[in-house]
């Protein structure tokens, strides 16, 4: 199993079994195109841009982190320690997913609707409803430009890609349109 670390020169990442000391490019992972690439980046832009170009890519994360993560494309999630590293790249060069137990319990922790403000939970409620930002505005009493800097919070709090999604999990989450 050919395995690359792609990390970020400031982190300082663990010391895996099966990978060259040293973390690697992504350029290079672009090249050498390993059956597995490790990503421990502090930003998950090249996490995305790895699994958009078809590799198969395991996110190592703290905790804290896996919600920005999960929309990469990314087929599994280890701990940032490495612990469980090894048992994420076989899964996923298997063609499996790979969550590790460590990170479970967060997606358990709280529904992700609590960390918006009230200003926030409102402004969600509204884009559920399929109102544009200007009618959001209208109706709050802001400009446009302050909706839209609302939307993006949220969508960045969430960790979601678009306000169709936004809209998706306001209902699954129940939040009164």
């Amino acid at each position: 199993m050919d395995v690359l670390l792609v990390a970020d020169p400031l982190r300082r990442p663990p010391a895996l079994p099966g990978t060259v000391p040293g973390p690697d490019t992504l350029s290079a992972a672009l090249r050498r195109r390993p059956d597995v690439v490790l990503a421990d980046t502090a930003d998950e832009e090249p996490v995305r841009r790895l699994a958009d170009a078809g590799l198969r890519v395991v996110a190592l994360v703290f905790p804290h982190e896996l919600a920005r993560y999960l929309h990469t494309g990314a087929r599994g999630f280890a701990c940032r320690d490495g612990r469980d590293a090894e048992a994420a790249a076989r899964a996923v060069a298997a063609g499996g997913t790979y969550l590790a137990a460590g990170l479970v319990d967060r997606l358990r922790a709280a529904p992700p609707l609590r960390h918006l403000t009230e200003r926030e939970r409102q402004v969600l409620r509204l884009v559920a409803q399929g109102r544009s930002n200007r009618e959001i505005a209208r109706e709050i009493h802001v400009t446009a430009a302050t909706v839209k800097t609302h939307v993006s919070h949220i969508l960045t709090k969430l960790a979601l890609p678009n306000r169709m999604h936004a809209a998706l999990l306001a209902q699954r989450e129940g939040l009164r349109c």
